[in-house]
């Protein structure tokens, strides 16, 4: 057995770190350089699934090649380098109504399923232009209103790699065989805390009852599966000592999560004074989440401080498609640049996000421009005669207090 370990130490260190910082070279998380760690997860990875890892790294080095050779000739075409990700709303169900939830405030009138011909076509524009990666966010992509398109286009590009956000509800067995299948789909497991301080973030069941359950169902039914997962938190007041706990850490450690997401909060409802953390509390999650990373085997991002990555990554780094099949900056910056039913990738990003792009010049890269320069964009909106979504005209209302109040 400790033959075995040692044997599986080594491919970890040997194959798994190197891939783990080609796959983060983008970002500068607050746990770089821990060589220790990196190796910890990528012998969890194997010692979970040994087939699948193996899998995932031979599709990875596979189409690395073509995949860096499109971004290089985008690079000399247009002279600057191509988003990594698409993030996309596969449709705008959900059997939750969560607090605060930016998507929910975006979704106005009828409710929007995106096409399979859509959803395909965004497949294909990321890949051409050395994309890695497509980012499902929702609704909840599992949602059986539109879990067939994502599903279809996850089974037929084994090549690309998905990253799927699911509030647990809808994640079945049939989900995690084709994911154990195709190895290409990273299991996004939306909670904001354990138990109540959960419940009473992400709610919306009948009678007023929270997810929780839902959330330790399916971390179950992955960990039984052997299928490594990772977690999205939303950061606010309410949560931000639960979810920086040893006792956060070791639920979903025990469970087999290798990674956790942690975002701040983004005041699309207007309602940030009693959600948000100021720049000392930030400050102080920040330390709790570093401290609790010398305990944890999980791996920790920490996007609710963007001081410790290279920066805002919206237009930039990743765009969002929305169900219409519109491209916009960001999930919570709803302002269309072009439409990928229409327009290939290679033209939105060279002509039509170009005054974005010479916006952004102006600004800091370190910090959200959601929550920063709400009203720099509702200025280039109204130049170029593009929609101004809800969500935009709500952040260029309190933008003022953000700064005035300290807040992120």
């Amino acid at each position: 057995m400790d033959i075995e370990r040692a044997l599986t130490r080594a491919v970890a260190k040997g194959v798994g770190i190197p891939l783990m910082r080609a796959g983060l070279y983008t970002m500068k998380p607050s746990i770089w350089g821990h060589h220790s760690l990196l190796e910890e997860i990528a012998l969890r990875a194997v010692e979970a699934n040994p087939s699948l890892t193996r899998r995932l790294i031979a599709s990875y080095l596979k189409t690395l090649p073509s995949k860096m050779w499109n971004r290089i000739e985008f690079n000399s075409r247009n002279g600057f380098w191509p988003p990594n990700s698409l993030i996309v709303n596969p449709g705008d169900y959900c059997q939750l109504s969560c607090d605060g939830c930016v998507t929910d405030q975006i979704r106005v009138g009828e409710k929007k399923v995106m096409s399979y011909e859509t959803m395909t076509r965004s497949a294909e524009q990321i890949m051409e232009i050395g994309g890695r990666m497509m980012i499902f966010m929702g609704g909840d992509p599992l949602h059986p209103k539109q879990e067939q398109n994502v599903m279809r286009v996850i089974d037929e590009n084994p090549s690309m790699v998905f990253t799927l956000f699911t509030n647990g509800v809808n994640l079945q067995d049939h989900h995690i065989e084709t994911f154990m299948k195709r190895a290409n789909t990273i299991v996004m497991l939306s909670t904001d805390g354990l138990y109540e301080v959960n419940d009473a973030i992400r709610c919306g069941r009948p009678g007023g009852k929270g997810s929780f359950e839902y959330i330790e169902a399916a971390a179950d039914r992955l960990h039984e599966h052997n299928l490594p997962f990772a977690l999205s938190a939303s950061v606010r007041q309410s949560n931000a000592d639960n979810i920086s706990s040893d006792e956060f850490m070791r639920f979903f450690a025990d469970r087999g999560a290798i990674a956790a997401f942690f975002v701040g909060y983004i005041p699309t409802t207007g309602d940030y004074q009693t959600h948000m953390l100021r720049q000392n509390q930030l400050g102080e999650f920040s330390e709790r989440l570093a401290d609790a990373q010398l305990r944890t085997n999980i791996m920790l991002f920490n996007y609710a401080n963007l001081t410790n990555m290279y920066g805002c990554r919206a237009g930039l780094k990743h765009l969002y498609v929305e169900a219409d099949g519109a491209v916009s900056p960001c999930f919570a910056l709803d302002v269309a640049f072009g439409n990928i039913n229409k327009d290939s990738l290679d033209e939105i990003l060279s002509v039509k996000f170009a005054s974005f792009r010479k916006m952004r010049e102006n600004l800091p890269y370190s910090a959200c421009i959601a929550t920063t320069a709400a009203d720099a964009v509702e200025m280039l909106a109204q130049k170029e005669g593009l929609a101004i979504s809800p969500n935009v005209r709500t952040l260029v209302q309190i933008q003022p207090g953000l700064v005035k109040g300290g807040f992120r």
